[in-house]
């Protein structure tokens, strides 16, 4: 078992950074179908959706904060965790424009 084990520990690495480019890819056209129309009929940009879904996340937080304090920690990693994901999605949009 100890013989594999750094071989099997790159290959689930590796797996899960496979997973990335179809998750962030699926995660943009959700988003850009989810506000093609804003205000005046325009359509949204994914800097809006952005700013929406995150004043909606900070809304969900405080009012999980009021109603379960003892569940801060976990609460605290879900936004990490959410927050990190847009960031890395960011990146990697603007990646696929330069290329």
């Amino acid at each position: 078992m100890a013989k594999v084990r750094l071989e099997a520990m790159m290959w689930g690495a590796g797996t899960a950074l496979g997973e990335l480019p179809p998750y962030f890819m699926a995660r943009a056209a959700r988003m850009s179908t989810l506000g093609n129309k804003g205000k005046r009929g325009r359509r949204r940009s994914s800097l809006d959706l952005s700013d929406d879904i995150e004043k909606l996340v900070e809304f969900e937080t405080l009012q999980l904060k009021q109603q379960h304090p003892e569940q801060m920690v976990s609460i605290f990693f879900r936004v990490f965790s959410n927050q990190l994901t847009s960031y890395f999605g960011r990146l990697y949009s603007i990646a696929l424009n330069l290329a």
